[in-house]
Parts: C-alpha cells; sequence; structure tokens
C-alpha cells in the first residue's frame, strides 16, 4: 500500500511538472519579432478577416480579392485573436493598428501586437500537451503515458513554431484528435465518434491541404477494421463510415465551393503545384548524391554538417536548399518542362526514379524539425535530441500498423493511419522537408511509447514464465500482444 501510495505521488508530481513547463513555454515563447515570409500571408489573411470580413492575402489597396493564398482555418483563428485583443487592449478598435507595421515589425510600438496575438499557438500547446496525455492513456499506465507528454511539452520540434505564424502546433493538434478519434471510433462504433474523427479530419483538411487526401485512406482502413461478420453489421458498419466521411468532407468541400464561386477554381489553396514542381526536380538525383543524402538528411540540423566533413562537396552541394542549381531551388526549371510537354508526359517520363526515390524523400522528411530557434526562458530539449527522438517516430508507427494489421480489429492500425498515410502522400507529392511532419509529433511520440511498453512487458512475461510466476495484466494486451 505504501508504494502504491508512493507510485501515486511520484506520477502526479511528473504530471504536474510537465504541466508547469508546458504553461511556462506557452507563455514565455511568444515574442514580439514580426511575421516572417510565410507567416506574412497568415497574418495579413487574418487581418482582412477582422476588418472587413474577406479573407484574403492581399495587403494592396482597393477591393479585396478572395485569392486563397493559403488554407483558411489558423488565418480564421487567429482573426478571432486580433478581435479579442482589439477589446482587450485597444476598446474594441482593431483599424487603429497598420497590419504593414505589425508584419513588418518597422516600429516598436507594432510589435507587441505580434507577442499577443501569438499566445494563440501557446494556447494550441496547452491542448496538445493535454491531448497526448489523454491519448496515451488509451493503452499506457500513467507514468508510461507521462513520457510523451514530456516530449511534447519540451521538443523544440514543437515549440519552435510557438513564436510564429505556422500552423503546425494546429495541425500537431487536430492530426491526434483525428487518431484518438478513430480509436474510439472502433472501439465503440457509436457514431458521436465518427462525427468528431471526420470533423477533425476536414479541419485538418483546412488547416494543411494535402490532408484531404488523407480522409478516403482513413475511411477504408475504418471499414476493413470494422464488424463486417454479418450483413447486419455491414450495414450499420457501413453506416458509419458514411458518417466519418461526410463529416469529413462537409467543411472542405464547402470551403472549395466558396473558391469555386469566386473564381479560383475547386482548390482549398492555390500554390500545390510549385511543391509538386519541386518533388519532380528532386527526381533526377543521381545515385552518388542519392547515398550522399542519406547522410545529409540523417539530422536536418547536423547531417549537412556530418556531409561537408566527411563526403566530396559535389556529392551533396545540390542537395544545399540555398545552391540556385541545387534541386530545391530547381522547380522553375521543372515548370519550364511541364510548359512545353505537358505534365502527364512529365510525370510518366519520371515515373520509374519517382518510384524509386520516393523512400528516400520519405527518409528525409520523417524527422520533425523546427526550422526556428527556441529562444527566452523556455523549458526544451536539444535539438539533436529532438530529432533522434523524431526519427523513432516512423519506424514505431510502421511496426504498430503491422501489429494492428496482424490482429485485424486492432484499434492500433487506425491510430497510426492518418500520420502514416500523410508520410506517403507528402513523400510521393512533395519535396517532404521535415516540417511536415511536425503534425505527427503527438502521434509519434504515443507510437514510441505504446511500443516500448510493450516490449517492456514482454521482457517481463518472460522473467516471470521462467520463474513459475503468473505475468501481470496489462492495459494494452488487448491492442499489441503477440
Amino acid at each position: 500500500m505504501a508504494r502504491s501510495a508512493r507510485h501515486r505521488a511520484v506520477v502526479g508530481t511528473g504530471v504536474l511538472l510537465v504541466a508547469v513547463v508546458a504553461v511556462v513555454n506557452a507563455i514565455s515563447l511568444p515574442s514580439t519579432a514580426p511575421a516572417d515570409v510565410d507567416g506574412d500571408y497568415v497574418v495579413t489573411a487574418a487581418w482582412n478577416l477582422a476588418t472587413e470580413g474577406v479573407f484574403s492575402t492581399s495587403r494592396d489597396d482597393g477591393p479585396l480579392d478572395h485569392h486563397p493564398g493559403r488554407e483558411p482555418l489558423f488565418p480564421a483563428l487567429l482573426a478571432g485573436a486580433i478581435l479579442v485583443d482589439a477589446v482587450v487592449h485597444g476598446g474594441g478598435v482593431v483599424d487603429d493598428l497598420d497590419v504593414d507595421c505589425v508584419v513588418e515589425g518597422t516600429s516598436p510600438a507594432c510589435r507587441a501586437p505580434n507577442a499577443r496575438w501569438k499566445l494563440l499557438n501557446g494556447v494550441l500547446l496547452l491542448c496538445l500537451v493535454g491531448l497526448t496525455w489523454a491519448t496515451a492513456r488509451l493503452w499506457l499506465p500513467p507514468a508510461w503515458a507521462l513520457a510523451p507528454t514530456a516530449v511534447v511539452a519540451t521538443s523544440t520540434s514543437v515549440l519552435g513554431y510557438v513564436d510564429t505564424y505556422y500552423t503546425e502546433v494546429l495541425a500537431a493538434l487536430l492530426l491526434l484528435a483525428a487518431s484518438a478519434a478513430s480509436v474510439q471510433l472502433q472501439r465503440s462504433g457509436r457514431r458521436r465518434w465518427a462525427v468528431a474523427g471526420g470533423l477533425s479530419l476536414g479541419l485538418l483538411a483546412l488547416t494543411k491541404a494535402i490532408f484531404l487526401y488523407v480522409i478516403p485512406l482513413v475511411a477504408a482502413v475504418v471499414w476493413l477494421v470494422g464488424d463486417r461478420t454479418t450483413r447486419d453489421a455491414r450495414t450499420a458498419h457501413g453506416r458509419v463510415v458514411a458518417v466519418l466521411v461526410v463529416a469529413a468532407l462537409s467543411l472542405p468541400v464547402a470551403w472549395m465551393a466558396r473558391n469555386a464561386v469566386a473564381g479560383e477554381g475547386w482548390v482549398i489553396t492555390r500554390g500545390a503545384d510549385a511543391v509538386l514542381m519541386t518533388r519532380l526536380s528532386y527526381d533526377t538525383l543521381t545515385a552518388r548524391e542519392a547515398g550522399a543524402a542519406i547522410l545529409y538528411w540523417a539530422t536536418p540540423t547536423h547531417g549537412p554538417d556530418l556531409a561537408a566533413a566527411l563526403l566530396p562537396e559535389d556529392a551533396h552541394a545540390r542537395l544545399d536548399r540555398d545552391d540556385p542549381d541545387g534541386y530545391y531551388q530547381g522547380h522553375e526549371r521543372v515548370r519550364d518542362e511541364v510548359d512545353r510537354d505537358g505534365l502527364g508526359t512529365v510525370l510518366a517520363r519520371r515515373a520509374v526514379p519517382h518510384v524509386v526515390l520516393t523512400p528516400l524523400l520519405l527518409y528525409r522528411g520523417a524527422v520533425p524539425w523546427a526550422q526556428f530557434d527556441v529562444d527566452g526562458p523556455a523549458v526544451h530539449v536539444g535539438d539533436l535530441a529532438a530529432e533522434l527522438i523524431g526519427r523513432t517516430y516512423l519506424p514505431a508507427m510502421a511496426v504498430l500498423a503491422w501489429w494492428g494489421w496482424r490482429r485485424r480489429r486492432s484499434s492500433l492500425a487506425l491510430f497510426v493511419t492518418p500520420a502514416l498515410a500523410s508520410f506517403a502522400l507528402y513523400a510521393g507529392m512533395t519535396h517532404f522537408m521535415p516540417r511536415y511532419s511536425v503534425p505527427a509529433v503527438g502521434v509519434g511520440a504515443i507510437a514510441v511509447a505504446v511500443a516500448a511498453h510493450a516490449l517492456w512487458r514482454r521482457g517481463r512475461s518472460e522473467d516471470r514464465r521462467a520463474t513459475g510466476a503468473a505475468p501481470p495484466p496489462s492495459p494494452v494486451a488487448e491492442d499489441v500482444s503477440a
């Protein structure tokens, strides 16, 4: 009894400590630094929505266009934050500020709103940490659930985006919510979880457009792992899957219809063709450069230095993002080729190298990375530690997917499906920058913890069998036992 009380006290202290760290990071990280190149579009869209009621990324004088230059969800939330900030700090008046000044940080008076508006990402970070704990507890005892929660609360891969207007923290929250709702759907079969999971996926598509293609993959897996033993069971399960799909597509389709009416086409956002052109540029990697890329892309912060120290310069020079003749800058060359020969011809011409090199691009991107420094009094692990931990996410998720498919009804297969599907799509359709895998931080950290806990339990069970003792009960035996 005393040992149990001590254990609860230690776990409770750990939970409290992680909560305090999360709050400190959420409050201390937002700074007065101006928006960066991508963030200025988000701020501009939010500003126009808050002041004019129009979603537009234009800062030109005159009537605003309806150009969907960015996915709409984060700018909409930021517009709400701007309006709240105006009530608290500006007497309810928003137009007294100059958005150009705020975005560019040209005056000290315009910098303060940046820190206040970025608190939105701080709030989202707290929600992500809390949801990580709650989701980990679906399989793990409290002491083990602390590990992924602490990783999310202190990883620079997440914290690096709190002081920005990037959408990675929101995407990580929604991806984890969709994955957790899918688990509850598989366990209970209730339609409310289909609605929750579907809406999470739909909102995720309005945060990162590529997740629109994840929706049918998730629906297929939900169908496959459900109860289809009888005709009545198949009918009931089919209705649940239909609810999931309708809930997932309702918001993205409504937004795409808005853009079509505005003359922008049936799209969520413009500019997706640029990343495809960049991805096609990487299809011309030579065998020597592909080999060098394994070292160059080992970790985003240290891989380039390792390659420079150990490899000839001509083996890795074109992997540098800043090289004007490199692959990252090659999208214009590919676009010229597409304009001349047509996209279908270019895709057919590069089909074989595209398929062969997709695993290498998957290797490149499957390590969540913050391209921004974490400064101030924030509590965090180092970049290298965060990247090495991140390297374990894809293998752990793949192992849990295999476990899940082996058991057919395992909720683990559903849990990791959205993240794995996004990785595959990013590797095949984009150049898969390590930033793109940041939304999978919560799912990946939990997957690593669940896999480690299963291995630990198996070791304990073998020891107990060797001594003739009964194996201990497992809260995750239904999902991960062999």
